[in-house]
């Protein structure tokens, strides 16, 4: 197995030059090269065009690359993620715990019993998101914001639009770039978005576009 090679060291003093300038060895890397045939493309700027860009935002792209593609990170990376997203639901459901009556002592006890076991969990997620890497903790924070902006973005076009205006490729192109998010973080944003608003005629990706509401 070859060694990783990390794509944003590899661009290091190169973020504000175009592609065109960027040297002959930093266009070779993995994460830039097309691939060969029948290899899958691992390219970093694909959705996000590398001369579209600004040089933070070539840099982001690049450290995203790193953190989805470095064996080092995934596992660490993809726990970090499952915990965070795991705290944020816990919290949506203590706020929403915290509104139901307990006018009376069994349903008192019912609410406290409840909370105090939602508190528990909640403080078990957190201590292992703590325990990853400043790095990983940032990164999956930075996704998780992106993504829950990104499923709101297309519930509300689900709400308003029965069928997709534009191809789930489209959308993907537009708003993985928009939120910051990865391919795979657009995908189960998409996913869960058609879950939350039940509009299940836009999981026909190549959908013909219609006439979107605004």
């Amino acid at each position: 197995m070859s060694e990783f090679v990390s794509l944003e060291a590899a661009l290091e003093g190169q973020f504000d030059k175009t592609l065109t300038d960027l040297p002959e060895h930093v266009r070779e890397h993995a994460g830039m090269c097309a691939p060969s045939e029948g290899q899958l493309d691992h390219r970093a700027f694909t959705v996000w065009h590398w001369d579209s860009l600004s040089p933070d935002r070539r840099r982001q792209v690049a450290h995203q690359w790193d953190c989805l593609n470095d064996p080092a990170h995934d596992q660490e990376g993809q726990r970090a993620w499952a915990s965070l997203v795991k705290c944020d639901d816990l919290e949506r459901e203590i706020v929403e715990w915290g509104k139901l009556p307990g006018n009376i002592p069994t349903e008192r006890l019912a609410k406290d019993a409840r909370l105090a076991a939602l508190r528990l969990e909640l403080d078990i997620e957190k201590q292992n998101f703590q325990n990853s890497s400043d790095g990983i903790q940032k990164q999956a924070a930075v996704s998780v914001r992106g993504e829950r902006a990104c499923q709101q973005e297309l519930e509300n076009l689900m709400r308003a639009n029965q069928n997709a205006p534009d191809t789930k490729a489209n959308y993907r192109s537009r708003l993985s770039n928009h939120h910051s998010i990865s391919i795979r973080g657009f995908d189960r944003a998409w996913a869960n978005a058609i879950t939350a608003t039940g509009n299940t005629a836009w999981s026909k990706a190549g959908a013909k576009p219609g006439v979107q509401k605004t």
